[in-house]
């Protein structure tokens, strides 16, 4: 026997020779090699290809230039006249200022160096019409002709609008319907003649309308911006005079050559409430275990390949090698393939993001900026699927390493050794992982330091526990085979092959483990999170109740909706619901306060004291109710909280908001009673003669379809939310149907995600073992066994690896599937910061019995099936059998 392992000392030379061996025998085991390739190839192709695309729709300003700033040196947008601090490129602002008299140009000019050439350009929005209302487009109101706005606009098909009532549009706005021609429809605007097609200078897909300067089609709100020529190149110094002023620049020479600027601070990117540089430990924990999953499942692939060359390593070591020696060649294996796989993978994988870039970008997954390979991140990506090769082939090697030798030339089977240190190990990592998932519920959701410990607590918790599971793979394997011991025949010979070749069986069970238990957890966790919305969702409205509405609507577009809805609706009448307009401020936000909101404060919902009629209040109650109904007529609100009422009336808080965001907020009494609504979905019902009396004018907001009246049918909600598209874009429809689940569509996408890594691991490792066991196979059918004993065979290895692997992920999955649901559903006592229960939340923990119970029987009777359908029924006998 050779003790020994490694290749330290080796030799560069000697690891060569390795190497040609391992490159030897890849190439006469093409079928094991091209499957370890394409298990360490394809998370390394999917990788790179998510990279790529990624990279490339990830379009910077500098990418983008020629779009900002055209052929100018800069272009200089005003941002009020109070000071600003941005960024280099200019796309974070802080301290922009409201409304203030704009800058003119000559303003503008007499800020810059002499001699400098001022293009104006401006940018609003507008919607428009197309066979039906689209949302806002970007309108650019800019002389093109000009050699400053080159680069801006690409002409496609036509030419530049010259004058006013002409407009270009973008080939984005062709696929609506919109046509080079025609007309063009929007809102508060002329028609307009459409001249040209003109393709933007940035990647982005964006419907963008192109008017004449000085036409006047981008509204009098529109963003001022100049397109300057400068005598000389706008530095960073000459950038932040103008941001005192109330200027952002965006200036070519800082795009092309930023400095080093340090801004306020911000908000700071956050992945599952983990910041800064938890953000790298959270990615590397979770490559780890991806890593980890690479490695098991290619592991049993390299236990059959030192299996098979057996007989070649005891003649290494018959001419003087050590356990160095052999196992570097088997790590060898694992290097070359690993390398070989990581560089196919990554070529594959870009090729695929360049082919599918067009494709995805006319779906809108993804934008096509300038193709761009992050090569540091392809780099990593296929390290990464290289260091699974060569840890699968880790043990591997060290079993090479202590090839007994005279029983490998006297052509006998070594017998299995089990390690004494390993399950020990399991076991103390599986309690300190277990300890540190439980741990992680013990920290609070919100973004603190203490939620970001959680997180990393849950994961780097999973992590830990699933390597202790790995080392205890083998221990499983042997109790597994010693429960088939209890079981018919072919099973049992199935459990001894099982043990008898750990190397190769205990990579599998934990493959399928690891995967079945991040199943198991995130199934419970996403079950419980659905179920804890389910338990805590509020209506919106009456159940079965239909609600039409939206914002910035004329009386025309009411008179159409209700034209539609009437011949949708033959004798329906709709039930108006009216709010506080918008007048001379952006918005007015109305709602009763208690004492105790004035105290602690409370979360408001939109809209929590609607305006209506007898008609609305009957619908909101459920019923009718002669008392509250009279008070009503007669001027009163109807509160659904006794709480809100005090000595005969409550207080009505109305708080309007600037176009600067400066805040107004009024407390008026109103004379009001109580009431009882059978489903509470507002704090309380106002007439419209309360609101009058404050001093606000109101406007209808909604049109309301009462259930008692018509219950609207799928079929109904989807005719006339394609009605209401055509009247405007910001009409839409929402029927109240209770809380919908958008769990099951996930969980059936991770089920069969984790099936088939499931069924890969399993019918690879049975595979393996069917092709290693060939000479236990000749010997069943020499001595009677019928091709029914020989595929039940083969299906016992299959139930073993499947049925252990998926046992043990269930019971290992459910300790931080808990955890997370306990730290998921735990947040929904609070919201911003704001109580929204006074009583402490209690998780809710939802196990999706059906789903796991399912895995746990379906899943290796599946692969049971499976593989007894693909064993073979016919053996080739060797001579010195037959």
């Amino acid at each position: 026997m050779i003790a020994g392992f490694g290749i330290a000392g080796f030799g560069v030379a000697g690891f060569g020779v390795a190497l040609r061996l391992s490159w030897r025998g890849i190439r006469r085991a093409k079928g094991r090699s091209a499957l370890i390739a394409a298990m360490v190839g394809l998370p390394v192709l999917v990788g790179t290809a998510l990279a790529t695309v990624t990279a490339t729709g990830d379009v910077s300003v500098k990418e983008a230039l020629a779009w900002h700033v055209g052929a100018a040196d800069a272009r200089i947008e005003d941002a009020g006249r109070t000071r600003v601090e941005q960024s280099p490129d200019g796309e974070i602002q802080v301290g922009r200022g409201g409304p203030a008299r704009p800058w003119t140009q000559a303003e503008v000019a007499a800020l810059l160096p002499p001699g400098t050439r001022l293009l104006p350009v401006l940018q609003g929005g507008a919607p428009y019409r197309a066979g039906r209302w689209y949302p806002p487009a970007t309108i650019v109101e800019a002389d093109l002709r000009d050699p400053l706005t080159r680069g801006m606009f690409r002409l496609e098909r036509g030419r530049p609008p010259a004058a006013g009532g002409e407009v270009a549009v973008t080939p984005a706005m062709l696929e609506h319907g919109v046509r080079l021609g025609g007309s063009l429809v929007m809102r508060g605007r002329a028609p307009q003649r459409i001249v040209g097609v003109l393709e933007p200078g940035t990647p982005m897909r964006a419907d963008v309308i192109v008017a004449a300067a000085g036409s006047g089609l981008a509204g009098p709100t529109a963003t001022r911006s100049w397109l300057a020529d400068t005598p000389r190149p706008m530095l960073w110094d000459a950038v932040s005079p103008l941001n005192a002023k109330g200027l952002v620049v965006r200036s070519r020479a800082v795009i092309e050559d930023p400095p080093e600027v340090r801004m306020h601070p911000r908000a700071v990117p956050s992945v599952a409430g983990v910041t800064g540089g938890g953000v790298l430990a959270l990615a590397g924990l979770v490559v780890s275990m991806i890593v980890l999953q690479v490695a098991l499942l290619a592991g049993p692939a390299f236990a059959v390949g030192l299996r098979r060359r057996r007989a070649e390593l005891g003649q290494v070591a018959a001419q003087g090698g050590d356990g160095r020696h052999l196992g570097a060649i088997v790590l060898a294996d694992g290097f070359v393939l690993g390398v070989l796989s990581a560089l196919a993978g990554a070529a594959l994988g870009i090729a695929a993001a360049g082919a599918g870039l067009p494709f995805l970008t006319r779906l809108g997954v993804a934008t096509a900026g300038p193709f761009e390979v992050p090569w540091g991140q392809v780099a990593l990506v296929a390290v990464l699927g290289a260091a699974g090769a060569v840890i699968a082939a880790v043990i591997p090697a060290r079993q090479a390493a202590r090839t007994d030798v005279a029983a490998v030339l006297g052509g006998r089977a070594e017998r299995p050794r089990a390690r004494r240190g390993l399950p020990i190990a399991g076991v103390i990592l599986v309690l300190a992982g277990t300890a540190l998932t439980l741990a992680s519920v013990l920290a609070r959701t919100g973004g603190s330091v203490y939620a970001q410990r959680g997180t990393l607590a849950l994961v780097g918790g999973v992590l830990v526990t699933q390597l202790g599971l790995v080392a205890l793979a083998p221990t499983l394997a042997g109790l597994a085979a010693a429960v088939a011991a209890r079981l018919p025949l072919p099973l049992r010979l199935a459990g001894r092959d099982a043990v008898r070749h750990r190397g190769r069986t205990a990579p599998a069970i934990a493959a399928v483990m690891a995967a079945t238990a991040i199943a198991t957890a995130t199934a419970l966790a996403a079950s419980s999170e659905a179920a804890a919305r389910e338990q805590r969702y509020a209506p919106r409205e009456v159940p079965g109740a239909a609600v039409i509405g939206g914002w910035a609507l004329t009386d025309a577009d009411w008179r159409e909706v209700r034209r539609g809805l009437a011949a949708r609706l033959p004798g329906v009448t709709p039930i108006e619901r009216w709010s506080a307009p918008q007048g001379e401020r952006t918005g007015v936000l109305a709602w009763l306060e208690t004492p105790d909101c004035r105290r602690e404060g409370c979360a408001v919902s939109t809209p929590s004291v609607p305006v209506g009629d007898v008609r609305l209040l009957r619908h909101l109650l459920g019923r009718a109710d002669p008392e509250a109904e009279a008070a009503f007529a007669a001027g009163k609100a109807v509160v659904f909280d006794p709480a809100l009422l005090r000595n005969g009336s409550t207080d009505l808080v109305l708080t309007s908001y600037g176009e600067a965001g400066e805040e107004e907020r009024r407390v008026v009494p109103v004379p009001a009673v109580a009431a009882r609504p059978q489903t509470r979905t507002v704090q309380a019902v106002l007439p419209r003669a309360a609101v009058e009396r404050a001093g606000y004018e109101v406007t209808l907001e909604a049109l309301i379809v009462d259930p008692g009246e018509h219950r609207i049918t799928p079929g109904e909600e989807e005719a006339i939310a394609g009605d209401l598209s055509r009247v405007y874009y910001s009409l839409s429809i929402y029927v109240e149907r209770g809380p919908q689940s958008g769990v099951a569509p996930q969980l059936l996408a991770l089920a069969v995600a984790v099936a088939l890594v499931v069924l890969g691991a399993t019918f690879t490792a049975t595979g393996l073992a069917a092709a290693d066991a060939r000479h236990d196979l000749a010997v069943m059918h020499a001595v009677g066994a019928t091709a029914r004993t020989r595929r039940a065979f083969v299906a016992g290895q299959a139930a073993i690896i499947s049925g252990a692997g998926v046992l043990l992920g269930l019971l290992a999955g459910l300790v931080p599937g808990v955890a997370a649901a306990w730290r998921l559903t735990a947040r929904f006592g609070t919201a911003w910061g704001w109580p929204l229960s006074p009583e402490p939340v209690t998780p809710t923990i939802e196990v999706p019995w059906a789903l796991l119970g399912g895995g746990a029987v379906g899943l290796p009777l599946l692969a049971m099936l499976v593989a007894a359908a693909f064993a073979r029924g016919r053996i080739a006998l060797p001579r010195r059998i037959a």
